[in-house]
């Protein structure tokens, strides 16, 4: 059978399911471990409901030689969203799925759009471009944050000083 091309597959394919389980379905996109990026894209291909595992086939047109088809623990497993191809999310948990692998491709996506700045409700993540994005920081850029709330405008590091500096004039105390 096709199944005994997995690598590392040790059990008994009379346990292996095209069957829906563990709230996924056999084609669904999944997010599985990958020690290169964290995560990668993967559809799951059966169900072994024994060792509460899937069997997933990845492809990684950046790493082909990453490829394949693999046994993956259940627990190992985040639910893919496609938000689309062009559509990042400015505050992560404006998302369906926010879990570790959905948060490092939202990141990752912006990253790749020189969206250097998100934000995870009010904690503002950073990612150093290691390159000048000089379009980001300037006084007319300051101004456009000022006196707005955190969220009103995209994520930034201003919004963050603006909105502490507005608490310290409100509340007339140190931090």
């Amino acid at each position: 059978s096709d199944m005994d091309a997995f690598p590392g597959d040790t059990s008994s394919h009379a346990n292996a399911t095209p069957r829906a389980s563990m709230g996924f379905d056999v084609g669904d996109y999944v997010w599985s471990p990958c020690a290169r990026a964290g995560f990668r894209r993967s559809t799951i291909v059966s169900v072994d409901a024994v060792s509460d595992s899937f069997f997933v086939e990845s492809k990684d047109d950046n790493d082909p030689a990453s490829a394949g088809k693999f046994q993956i623990r259940r627990s190992d497993v985040r639910p893919f969203f496609d938000s689309g191809p062009d559509r990042t999310f400015e505050d992560n948990t404006s998302m369906v799925h926010l879990d570790d692998a959905n948060i490092l491709d939202n990141i990752r996506r912006r990253f790749a759009r020189d969206h250097v700045y998100t934000y995870t409700a009010n904690v503002l993540l950073a990612v150093n471009p290691y390159k000048r994005l000089n379009h980001l920081y300037s006084a007319e850029k300051m101004a456009e944050y000022r006196s707005k709330n955190v969220g009103a405008m995209p994520p930034h590091p201003y919004a963050i000083a603006d909105a502490a500096y507005r608490h310290l004039l409100r509340e007339r105390k140190d931090q």
